[in-house]
């Protein structure tokens, strides 16, 4: 294989050099071999002792690579989005949870499980609440202070990147919480081996909202990524008067972990803050960990537009960063049966016209949102920014979109599954916040497995719980939207009634909402 030959084979060639860390800055993984896929190839030769180190892949190289991913190069999937930034990784372990009890227990072994100076324990959030709730509740070791306390007390290195505005509900109306994540900040810098960033890195009225952990352990490295915040909100627990929200979060293993370490690396040692402050430097896992096709992408906003503090906008995207809006609109075009949708917003224009153009492609397009009235002391025009997403695509296709809303939680999800395929997890709301303005990560998910495969156990997984029905009565997805479209009564969700209340007033509407409650980063 060399230049100037092109196909399947020549893109999967460039996939794996991606994932092993070769840059194709121009070109990517295209498919076809140029010469600057040739200047990998022989730099991936030289590194591994392959003679000559010519641009030409033999039989030698393709055996070494082979070595390398221990026999785990599929084609990529369609689902995905080529791109050099953000390469599409195989042979990954990824778990799903759709309650918090289940993410914060694993989060907390996961911290347990560090034991040494080499061990590493990484928090990006926008909120991390370090009052005394139990991630596992009946364990009074497990609160993060104690966690983190006594990893510390091991040696290991504990680095934080902890949102400077949160509370505010990213509207930008919510005024200057800065305090609001600075006792965690505090309480970090406090021990002897942590170091945390109290990050306003963003745009004046943004906010960083990715909820991404890093552990590497002796169990190896572990990522753990979704609309989790580490908050007490996230526990289902019926005494406490905490508004409790659902959530969908995941732990990822393999290569899709490395790179969820390379978003917080990025920004890490991108931060002036955090100069003089190395992180650990990983190996590379070449080891599959399971059989899932992954792909982490980010949302950044475009430093041009003014990100506080200096430098201004950030060295590894400095005209910002859409690449979750592109693995989810491309997702959307990709779809033939049915899309699945949770969101806690649920306005944003941009993906409310991708989906009408892909409504004749599909048998049914569900959406549970929340109640507006529980989000519009954050977003303040929801009614109408969510008539205008909704309306549009019910009258292109009556009876083949369901709007249902939940009657007892209120839905913090980012969650979409398509076609029983792929699915896509993250911190990203369905807002031009979220895929322009803040910074935000989104995960895609792929198991080439044809009947019961990841995507499909976590949309019965989650139509179960909001449901209440068993999974037998809920494999197919087409049929079983008749649940959605009539909903029985012991059902947590009812029919999303778009006319059901009103906004608040302001003298100019659309100002407020361009500028300050959903912004334009581009």
């Amino acid at each position: 294989m060399h230049d100037p030959e092109k196909g399947p084979a020549v893109e999967k060639v460039q996939q794996a050099l991606l994932a092993l860390g070769h840059s194709l800055p121009l070109h990517g993984a295209d498919g076809v071999f140029g010469p600057e896929t040739g200047q990998a190839v022989s730099q991936f030769k030289a590194a591994n002792g392959i003679a000559p180190t010519d641009p030409v892949v033999g039989k030698g190289t393709m055996l070494t690579l082979d070595a390398k991913f221990a026999g785990e190069l599929r084609p990529i999937s369609r689902w995905f989005v080529r791109t050099s930034r953000n390469p599409v990784t195989d042979g990954n372990e990824v778990m799903s949870f759709i309650t918090g009890e289940e993410a914060f227990q694993e989060i907390a072994a996961a911290i347990r499980s560090t034991s040494k100076r080499d061990h590493l324990v990484c928090i990006a959030g926008w909120e991390c609440d370090d009052r005394e709730f139990e991630l596992v509740p009946g364990d009074q070791g497990s609160t993060i202070n104690r966690l983190l306390s006594q990893a510390s007390d091991r040696g290991v290195s504990i680095r934080a990147l902890l949102d400077h505005r949160a509370g505010g509900g990213g509207s930008g109306l919510g005024g200057d919480h800065g305090d609001f994540n600075i006792s965690t900040v505090n309480f970090i810098n406090g021990l002897p081996t942590g170091r945390a960033i109290h990050d306003d890195r963003h745009l004046p009225v943004g906010t960083h909202h990715q909820k991404l952990i890093i552990v590497a352990s002796g169990d190896g490295l572990i990522a753990f990524s979704g609309g989790m915040d580490l908050a007490a909100d996230r526990l289902d627990r019926p005494s406490s008067d905490v508004r409790h929200l659902h959530d969908v979060h995941c732990r990822y293993r393999g290569r899709a972990a490395e790179q969820h370490y390379k978003v917080f690396e990025e920004r890490w040692t991108d931060h002036p803050g955090a100069a003089g402050i190395p992180l650990l430097t990983l190996a590379p896992t070449f080891t599959a960990a399971g059989d899932k096709q992954v792909q982490v992408a980010t949302t950044y906003p475009n430093g041009k537009r003014g990100i506080t503090g200096a430098p201004a906008g950030y060295a590894f995207a400095p005209s910002g960063d859409q690449a979750a809006r592109s693995l989810l609109h491309h997702a959307i075009a990709s779809a033939r049966r049915f899309i699945y949708v949770e969101d806690q917003y649920l306005v944003d224009a941009a993906t409310s016209q991708a989906l009408l153009a892909a409504l004749p492609n599909l048998a049914a397009l569900i959406i549970l949102i929340p109640d507006t009235n529980a989000v519009n002391q954050e977003i303040h025009q929801g009614w109408r920014r969510r008539r205008e997403f909704i309306d549009p695509l019910v009258s292109a296709a009556p009876g083949r979109v369901i709007v249902s809303m939940h009657r007892k939680k209120t839905i913090h999800s980012k969650a979409w599954i398509f076609d029983d395929e792929f699915a896509i997890i993250g911190s990203a709301n369905c807002n031009r916040r979220g895929m322009t303005h803040d910074s935000e990560i989104m995960v895609g998910v792929h198991d080439a497995l044809v009947h019961f495969n990841w995507a499909k156990q976590l949309r019965v997984s989650l139509w179960g719980k909001h449901l209440h029905l068993a999974s037998g009565s809920l494999e197919d997805p087409i049929a079983g939207a008749v649940h959605w479209a009539t909903p029985s009564a012991a059902a947590d969700i009812s029919h999303y009634d778009p006319l059901g209340g009103t906004d608040e007033q302001f003298i100019d509407p659309d100002f407020i909402w361009n500028k300050i409650i959903d912004p334009d980063g581009s």
